[in-house]
């Protein structure tokens, strides 16, 4: 069994991830956190060498790893029961998140999914498999793919930062082997995949119809379960 690489990244931050290199995309989506983000000091920042200590830190987390083999992540996504521990995929460029029955599913986002929409919209990364941990620490130690937890890199540089992510999300979309066709079948016939690009519009649309057990307005419904799982 191969040792857990645990990918810290700064939750706000997130959004520098896999971009374009040097090219300035569209108009982003309101969804996202564009606003917060330098384009003219990060475009330039994609340009310059990473630092020693970037190099190094990358080659520990991705040491465990060859590649993600196909049908990995869900394998690894079915040994756990942690409500912390929430799984996307990117489709086609769009952000979906899987809700298993016993969650309800949140028409709101979080930042954290505000900033994998930004990620989006300035990467070409049309296909992503890959679990998310809302906590700073994962304890397991038998998974065999890589997990993104929330947390921190050694540095006070907002460029340094920007640049580390953006070879995170390149290095692990490299090491995926994915089929586009089939995740994007998956996604479409599986219910609790949701499509949640467009939150506010899914909002609406659910809100016309009434809104019923199955949806919530929370940001961050898995919080409360982790609390009541505690509790328990």
């Amino acid at each position: 069994m191969k040792k857990l690489a645990v990918l810290s990244l700064c939750i706000l931050l997130f959004l520098f991830a896999v971009s374009k290199r040097g090219a300035k995309p569209a108009k982003p989506p309101k969804e996202t956190l564009v606003s917060l983000l330098n384009e003219e000091k990060f475009f330039t920042k994609l340009g310059e060498p990473l630092p020693q200590w970037m190099e190094e830190q990358l080659d520990e987390d991705f040491a465990p790893f060859e590649k993600v083999q196909k049908g990995a992540v869900s394998a690894a996504f079915e040994k756990v029961d942690d409500p912390m521990l929430v799984r996307y995929r990117a489709v086609e460029g769009e952000l979906y998140r899987f809700f298993p029955e016993w969650e309800a599913i949140s028409l709101e986002d979080n930042t954290t999914e505000r900033a994998l929409k930004t990620m989006l919209h300035y990467g070409k990364i049309e296909s992503l498999d890959f679990i998310y941990c809302y906590s700073e620490d994962f304890p397991r130690k038998d998974f065999e793919v890589p997990v993104i937890t929330k947390g921190r890199v050694p540095t006070e540089m907002i460029e340094e930062v920007c640049h580390y992510f953006l070879v995170v999300f390149e290095r692990y979309a490299s090491m995926q082997e994915l089929d586009e066709e089939e995740l994007k079948g998956e996604v479409r016939a599986d219910p609790r995949w949701v499509n949640i690009q467009q939150r506010r519009k899914l909002r609406r649309e659910v809100e016309k119809r009434g809104l019923d057990e199955r949806y919530t307005l929370s940001s961050t419904p898995f919080l409360t379960l982790f609390l009541n799982k505690l509790m328990a």
